[in-house]
C-alpha cells in the first residue's frame, strides 16, 4: 500500500480499480490534469474525496467499498 505525505503526515492511501460502470462515466468527465481527475465520490453513508488514475483507478484516504458508491462527480 501506498503512503501520501502531505500537511497531516504520512496516511495510507487506499486504491481500488473501478467497476466498468463509473470508468464509463469517468471517460465521459473532464480531466484535471493530465491523466487523472479530482472526484468526490457520493456513496450511501457519505462522500470523500479522491482522484482517478487513467479513468479507472480510485485513490483516496479514506477506504472506499466500490459497491457503495452511488455517483462520482467532478470536484
Amino acid at each position: 500500500m501506498s503512503s501520501y505525505q502531505g500537511w497531516q503526515g504520512d496516511k495510507p492511501l487506499n486504491s481500488i480499480n473501478l467497476p466498468q460502470k463509473w470508468i464509463n462515466k469517468c471517460v465521459n468527465m473532464p480531466e484535471s490534469g493530465m491523466g487523472y481527475q479530482k472526484v468526490s465520490v457520493k456513496m450511501q453513508n457519505g462522500s470523500v474525496n479522491g482522484i482517478v488514475l487513467n479513468c479507472s483507478i480510485l485513490e483516496t484516504l479514506e477506504k472506499v467499498d466500490e459497491e457503495k458508491i452511488v455517483d462520482i462527480e467532478i470536484r
